[in-house]
């Protein structure tokens, strides 16, 4: 893999390092419980891929904390972190998100085609990813969505708080494991996506500029071919329907 280094990224509030501790067992818990994700939007050529925040329960209960002091480096970038950020990735979608607020968030997805979409009927869907953000709350999942014709029904990984994906990770979707394949027909997904979102609020909740680093989307067995984001985005986007925070943008990383 080919390194990086990336200083003065307008993505960290501080010019620590971030510290965060997972609620529970990983998955956003607002009361010891998973968050159900949302319903999906409806409306527009490309709806929300299940909302843009958790359901109750979707956020950490007491969130991470900032830590303090963090390596000495050089001076910080504007709306940056002081000292340097290495992002080791062979070529990345680089997803940025100025969280603000509870119940917002930005949900970035590649569109496969209305005439093509895939079969993913027996297989496992990975992203790899990394965060860097200065705040507490939130959090961030792969989902598969449909066409039209199956309503626009989704399946999600879980969600994962955005402070504790200080390093690459894999996350992932079994998709004959879905909760309600009644819902979802993996044999026809037309998004495959990123969300990231703020979640429900929480006594000492912060939140801050968010970028995700993906790394690649990757099947178990091919086709469809892995993306790998060397030579460029190969497609994502920002899904525009499902109310996406303002000021978020997506930009490619070479290697």
């Amino acid at each position: 893999m080919k390194t990086r280094s990336l200083i003065g990224i307008g993505a960290l509030a501080s010019a620590g390092m971030i510290a965060a501790a997972c609620g529970g067992d990983g998955t956003m818990d607002g009361s010891g419980g998973t968050g159900s994700g949302g319903v999906p939007g409806s409306g527009g050529t490309t709806p929300g891929s299940g909302g843009a925040t958790p359901g109750s329960g979707g956020v950490p209960s007491t969130g991470g904390v900032v830590g303090t002091g963090g390596a000495e480096g050089g001076g910080a970038g504007e709306g940056g972190m002081g000292g340097a950020e290495t992002i080791a990735c062979d070529g990345c979608a680089q997803l940025f998100v100025p969280l603000e607020a509870e119940s917002t968030g930005t949900d970035f997805e590649i569109d496969l085609g209305a005439s093509t979409p895939a079969d993913l009927s027996g297989l496992t869907v990975t992203v790899r990813l990394m965060v860097d953000t200065g705040g507490n709350a939130g959090g961030v999942r792969l989902y598969l969505k449909n066409d039209e014709a199956q309503n626009y029904a989704s399946t999600y990984s879980t969600w994962t708080d955005l402070g504790t994906v200080t390093t690459f990770a894999d996350f992932s979707i079994d998709v004959d494991a879905v909760t309600d394949p009644a819902e979802f027909d993996g044999s026809v997904v037309r998004w495959i996506g990123v969300a990231i979102a703020a979640g429900d609020t929480f006594s000492g909740a912060m939140w801050a500029e968010t970028t995700v680093y993906v790394d690649s989307i990757t099947f178990s067995s091919n086709p469809p071919a892995d993306f790998t984001f060397t030579s460029g985005l190969e497609g994502m986007a920002i899904n525009s329907y499902n109310s996406p925070v303002a000021g978020s943008t997506i930009t490619h990383i070479a290697p």
